[in-house]
């Protein structure tokens, strides 16, 4: 099964971003947008270098508003309260570092929320075993 939370280094640790459903109807209500506007927007106009760095190869449609509230939202969805979310956002995010760091974190919250990732079945938790019925 494919997993939809993805997990970044954003405000000094590695964090889980989710976007439940209301989550994703919260953040297109405040960016006047869909999420597959967003990440068709963004996707289009980024590439990867050697070493991994996220570059812009054309001209975005995407804005720093829409980004923030994304990861605003998928930190709230992954169990952030939303104070702490709003903080984080304009505490850690442009202008305190460079807008590409947003924007690329912001496409790979949406690529896994849209196409999900794989997680390793050695990874995955184990059901427990079911005790024997009693009766």
């Amino acid at each position: 099964m494919d997993e939809t939370k993805a997990v970044a280094h954003f405000a000094g640790e590695d964090r889980d971003f989710w976007l439940p459903m209301a989550r994703i109807v919260a953040f297109e209500r405040e960016a006047d947008c869909s999420l597959f506007a967003l990440f068709y927007a963004i996707g289009e106009n980024v590439g990867s270098v050697t070493g991994g760095e996220t570059v812009l190869i054309g001209a975005s449609d995407a804005r720093l508003r829409q980004c923030h509230s994304l990861i605003r939202n998928a930190l709230i969805g992954a169990g952030v309260p939303e104070k702490d979310a709003t903080e984080m956002v304009k505490v850690y995010c442009y202008p305190a570092r460079p807008a590409m760091h947003d924007l690329a974190l912001c496409y790979t919250i949406l690529n896994t929320a849209i196409y999900g990732i794989k997680i390793p079945e050695s990874s995955k938790k184990k059901p427990e075993a079911e005790s024997p019925d009693p009766s």
